[in-house]
């Protein structure tokens, strides 16, 4: 089977108030948010911690349906000589083969993305030269975030207990008492109904988030002070309609052959300006078109 590469974020919107930012794949019209939230031990130590929501998605990761984290990191062994890693940053696990001649795993994806295999570790260095290092079971026990190292300790269920620097300055992680969904990291709270993450409360400093989704588990709406963003979709084909935030965005899609569909994007800000842009959707790659200002 051939492979192909996909360009995924062309319709890109950063969120005004907010340090969240909301893309559209053009291929197939899932909507990709991009949310965080800044973690805070009482000794100052912090940690930025980013939520990726897809709404294509059937992950299920610590915060929810739909919703992917760096703590969703995780090795799973395939088969002899081959494994794959969660990585928030792809739509899919990214698989890896052993090279028998350098004794580490090689990404299908890209050859300098990497896992060596140490005495009672795995560790990954991808291309951009971030190091994760692994247990046997496949759980990520370091995480390097810029120059930044962070440590993570486990309870006896399996999950992250806390999540210190090499200082042992700790951030707490409690969990629901049945489900695998992370309801405190520090002072932040995270509230669910059933698996679809609803609330995040930071406790000092009084900031809220609120989520709703429709009855396809598609996020539709975000708030969060002054910041407020709707999305609508075509329930029949699954794909994002509308987005609106300070502009407006809306999206239609055609099909035009087996390899190839045209997506178009048509945004109106309250300056009145116009922005239409015409996208040929392939196999390989995405081409724009044209992009005017009307």
């Amino acid at each position: 089977m051939q492979n192909f590469k996909t360009i995924l974020l062309l319709s890109f919107i950063t969120l005004q108030n907010s340090n969240a930012s909301v893309a559209v794949n053009m291929k197939n019209g899932g909507l990709i948010l991009h949310d965080s939230e800044i973690h805070q031990s009482k000794s100052g130590f912090t940690w930025n911690v980013q939520r990726t929501y897809r709404s294509r998605s059937l992950f299920r990761g610590v915060f929810g349906q739909g919703w992917c984290s760096v703590l969703d990191l995780k090795i799973q062994f395939i088969s002899k000589g081959e494994l794959q890693i969660t990585d928030c940053d792809y739509p899919h696990p990214i698989r890896y083969k052993l090279d028998p001649k350098a004794s580490h795993y090689v990404s299908v994806l890209n050859s300098n993305d990497r896992i060596k295999i140490g005495f009672g570790f795995y560790e990954r260095i991808n291309q951009f030269k971030q190091k994760t290092r692994f247990d046997l079971k496949g759980r990520p026990l370091e995480i390097q975030s810029g120059k930044e190292v962070f440590l993570l300790d486990y309870n006896s269920r399996g999950l992250i207990q806390t999540i210190r620097n090499k200082k042992e300055a700790l951030v707490e992680v409690k969990w629901h008492p049945l489900l695998d969904l992370i309801e405190k990291i520090g002072p932040t709270a995270y509230r669910y109904t059933g698996f679809q993450l609803m609330k995040v409360n930071h406790q000092l400093k009084d900031q809220t988030k609120l989520y709703k989704y429709d009855d396809l588990d598609n996020l539709t709406d975000r708030k969060e002070n002054k910041s407020h963003l709707l999305i609508e979709y075509y329930k029949a084909e699954d794909r994002v309609y509308k987005i609106k935030s300070s502009c407006t965005q809306t999206y239609e899609y055609h099909f035009i052959n087996e390899r190839m569909t045209s997506s178009e994007l048509t945004q109106i800000c309250p300056d009145k300006k116009i922005l239409k842009q015409t996208f040929e959707v392939l196999h390989a790659s995405i081409k724009q078109k044209e992009g005017d200002l009307l």
